[in-house]
């Protein structure tokens, strides 16, 4: 069965969706969709078909997706479904804002410690390609000239962070 108006299933509030009407025995009107996936959205099964929330809480206030876009959650907080935290980006725009690699061990994306010269690298990738943007004997530098390049690219001011 193919949806056509997510308000006749759900409705929302306050970054979440409610049942509506029973699509199944298991649920309940008026209880939140909470199920988190292995992914960490926030997923619903309607009529066997599994859904990413914060996709549907999008069409619900701004209507179909257009192909080949997507939905990212500004602050980085996979269940943060309030619709201002949602826009509407291509997949570069959603590369641009990622948060934070635990990874890192600089503590500034984009930068690290080259061995071999013995001083930070400062790097960005940019349409899949890594641009060195620099090495650098203080830190600081590097961060400043990576901090440079992310408003160069139009990162977002969340990225990384």
């Amino acid at each position: 069965m193919k949806i056509t108006d997510w308000s006749d299933i759900f409705y929302y509030c306050d970054g979440a969706i409610y049942w509506k009407i029973r699509t199944s025995n298991r649920v309940k009107i008026g209880s939140e969709v909470k199920t988190v996936g292995g992914n960490g959205y926030k997923i619903v099964g309607i009529y066997g078909v599994k859904h990413l929330v914060h996709r549907i809480i999008w069409e619900m206030h701004n209507g179909k997706i257009p192909d080949g876009m997507q939905i990212d959650h500004i602050d980085h907080n996979k269940t943060n479904n309030k619709i201002d935290n949602l826009r509407l980006v291509t997949p570069k725009e959603n590369n641009h804002n990622m948060k934070f690699r635990v990874i890192n061990k600089s503590g500034v994306t984009g930068v690290s410690w080259d061995k071999q010269h013995k001083k930070w690298a400062s790097n960005i990738k940019v349409d899949g390609v890594k641009i060195h943007l620099g090495l650098f004997s203080d830190l600081n530098m590097a961060a400043e000239a990576r901090r440079k390049a992310e408003v160069k690219y139009n990162f977002h001011e969340n990225h990384g962070k």
